[in-house]
């Protein structure tokens, strides 16, 4: 977890890393199995069929690792969240290197914003679109905060909210603030 602060007091930014769950391990599998896979069909064809093409077997071993590589990276999450000027936005980070932005929506927009009570939110549940942007679901001081999409689509977000991010939400949408104290 990290938080950094301009030392304005309309912005904060917070990140944290996903822990590995049974999804993301599985997945890490997956992409290894895949690659032994294509590397002991390639052995076998070249075995048996080709055998002057023997030498490009370096050449395949370096290919899979940077495929290995490239595709491991989508397995290790990051997430973070600015409040800009009453802006949330949520970004998600891919291995430390690519950042996309999952959406950015305004605070006084938002129809509720709240802890979760037992790990639980069945309101946001409802939504039509889920961010789950948490290091883990017992992680401390989880929020959830509803909003519409620009294609008037219900989201929800999950995320691990710091005390300044929280004023910040509750100056810009008072309304729709609805978090106990933690």
């Amino acid at each position: 977890m990290e938080m950094r602060d301009s030392g304005s007091p309309n912005f904060t930014e917070f990140s944290v890393v996903a822990k590995p769950n049974k999804k993301t391990r599985l997945t890490k599998l997956a992409i290894c199995l895949g690659a032994l896979l294509v590397f002991a069909i390639y052995f076998y064809v070249i075995w048996n069929w080709a055998r002057p093409l023997f030498a490009t077997f370096p050449v395949m071993l370096v290919l899979l690792a940077v495929a290995v590589w490239f595709f491991m990276r989508y397995t290790n999450l990051e997430y973070e969240y600015t409040i800009v000027s009453g802006e949330f936005h949520m970004s998600v980070i891919y291995g430390g290197r690519k950042r996309n932005e999952l959406f950015c929506v305004r605070i006084s927009e938002m129809s509720r914003i709240a802890n979760c009570v037992n790990g639980s939110a069945p309101e946001a549940e409802k939504a039509q679109k889920l961010y789950s942007c948490i290091s883990s679901p017992d992680a401390k001081n989880i929020c959830y905060a509803l909003f519409k999409s620009e294609e008037g689509q219900n989201c929800a977000v999950y995320f691990e909210a710091t005390k300044k991010a929280l004023s910040l939400m509750k100056f810009y949408n008072s309304s729709a603030y609805a978090v106990d104290k933690q």
